[in-house]
């Protein structure tokens, strides 16, 4: 056998294909919570779960300037091919990309000095906002204790399975 041979186990398999469908479900689960929860009950309740105030305000702007910048691209895009009499060399159209990109970023740069400049005037401090308070309420801890125990039931399954 030569040094680079690659083998395949039916422990390896397994492990790859558990490791693929439990990425899958938290995936999954990630994405029906974002869909089924508004933005600021999502970012309210990180921040009464302690994650610090900088990830959370990150997040927050991150998710409503992506899509200011998205605009952005769109409309630069569309003037780009208003302006085309002809198709492009591929040559062409990297260079152009190129280009693009760094308007976009230099467009972005300014948009959010002008962002923060506004924000601050309005008085942000980094804290999410909401009208009404966001508390935990006995039944969520309830929830949350139920789970806890249902996945614990799920390990001392597993584990007597194994043995």
């Amino acid at each position: 056998m030569s040094p680079w041979t690659i083998a395949l186990t039916v422990q390896g398999v397994t492990g790859a294909i558990l490791f693929v469908m439990r990425t899958g479900a938290a995936v999954s689960l990630v994405v029906l919570l974002a869909m089924t929860t508004p933005w600021t009950d999502l970012l309210a309740s990180l921040e009464s779960l302690k994650v610090p105030r900088a990830f959370v305000m990150v997040l927050g702007m991150t998710y409503r300037y992506v899509f200011v910048l998205v605009g952005i691209a769109q409309d630069m895009s569309l003037a780009m091919k208003s302006r085309m009499l002809r198709p492009e060399r591929t040559g062409d159209m990297r260079k152009r990309l190129g280009s693009i990109i760094g308007v976009l970023f230099r467009r972005s740069m300014n948009m959010s000095e002008l962002v923060n400049l506004a924000m601050i005037s309005r008085g942000y401090d980094g804290r999410v906002r909401k009208a009404t308070a966001f508390r935990s309420e006995p039944f969520d801890w309830a929830f949350l204790g139920f789970l806890i125990m249902i996945a614990l039931i799920l390990l001392t399954i597993r584990n007597v399975a194994v043995i």
